[in-house]
């Protein structure tokens, strides 16, 4: 069995330590992707595609147009292992 990652229910998140101080928290807003299973059930497979300049990192400063834009292709995974 296979399914479409549908992404208005979807949520990507990270966090990472700035300066040794902080820890800045975000998430992507574009992520597309596919989970498959077997016919029980058991999560066999998940790849999923994350479009990096989507990062929202819900800072103070939003970015302006006058910014330099954030220039990456969109980033693939594919999970190595299933633990269940």
């Amino acid at each position: 069995m296979q399914w479409k990652i549908d992404p208005s229910h979807t949520s990507l998140e990270m966090s990472v330590k700035h300066m040794g101080f902080f820890t800045v928290r975000g998430s992507f807003d574009q992520v597309s992707g596919t989970i498959e299973a077997s016919d029980d059930g058991k999560l066999q497979r998940v790849e999923a595609t994350i479009d990096a300049a989507s990062i929202n990192t819900r800072a103070s400063t939003p970015r302006t147009r006058t910014e330099t834009p954030i220039c990456a292709p969109p980033t693939s995974w594919t999970s190595s292992a299933i633990r269940n």
